[in-house]
């Protein structure tokens, strides 16, 4: 079975993709490992986004 679904298509992936690129260059000092990011499924990259995002609002991650 394939990683898309009816719920979940390629430009839902993309619009996750780029956010996590967006944070990633605006207050992250280190790279994310892209290559399980793009194996990761829906749940699990908005889970990723909520956490670098509250871990940045709590002050927990180094910002550039």
């Amino acid at each position: 079975m394939g990683k898309y679904t009816i719920h979940s298509t390629r430009e839902d992936y993309q619009e996750k993709y780029v956010e996590l690129k967006s944070i990633e260059d605006t207050f992250l000092v280190a790279n994310l490992d892209w290559k399980k990011i793009k194996s990761a499924n829906m749940d699990n990259l908005e889970v990723i986004i909520s956490i670098i995002k509250r871990q940045v609002e709590k002050g927990l991650i180094r910002l550039k």
